[in-house]
């Protein structure tokens, strides 16, 4: 279950729930697939889904709300199309916990492989650490937390090269 945080202006706030995973909601949220809830068909002035952006609050929050900014979605929003579809393997095999050595043997390619791959992850994510990464590609919906209980701080197979 999933509790969502629904600011659709500065003077209001919904708390609603979903069944949805975060990452599941999230993507929806930030593609503009995602519909308001039935119970909230009756108020008036809600903005349209396609204007939300979402964000992860710890393990099982979404805060989803309408920037101020409507530059702000185009200048943060990082879609799949960013990462071609190896480096969006090898960011999903790092949030599962897979060393850089494994993750080699899994695609059939090097080390040095895996690790320029990395980097261009980092670079087209704008993040400093492969952690931080793998953070940022879980709130976007790129991929899943951790299963094994590493924090997205702290994944092993993060190592800079």
């Amino acid at each position: 279950m999933t509790r969502i945080l629904f600011l659709p202006n500065d003077r209001t706030l919904f708390t609603l729930e979903s069944t949805d995973p975060p990452e599941h909601l999230i993507r929806k949220v930030n593609q503009g697939t995602w519909q308001l809830p039935d119970l909230l068909s009756g108020v008036s002035s809600l903005p349209d889904p396609v204007t939300l952006h979402a964000v992860q609050l710890g393990k099982s929050a979404v805060l989803i709300f309408r920037p101020a900014d409507p530059g702000f979605v185009e200048q943060t929003d990082f879609s799949q199309a960013l990462l071609n579809p190896r480096q969006l393997l090898v960011l999903q095999l790092l949030s599962r916990g897979m060393t850089v050595m494994k993750i080699a043997r899994e695609l059939g390619v090097s080390r040095r492989t895996v690790f320029l791959h990395m980097a261009a992850i980092r670079r087209k994510l704008r993040a400093a650490s492969m952690p931080e990464a793998v953070r940022r590609a879980i709130e976007l919906g790129l991929c899943q937390a951790p299963a094994s209980g590493f924090p997205p701080g702290n994944l092993p197979g993060s190592q800079k090269p």
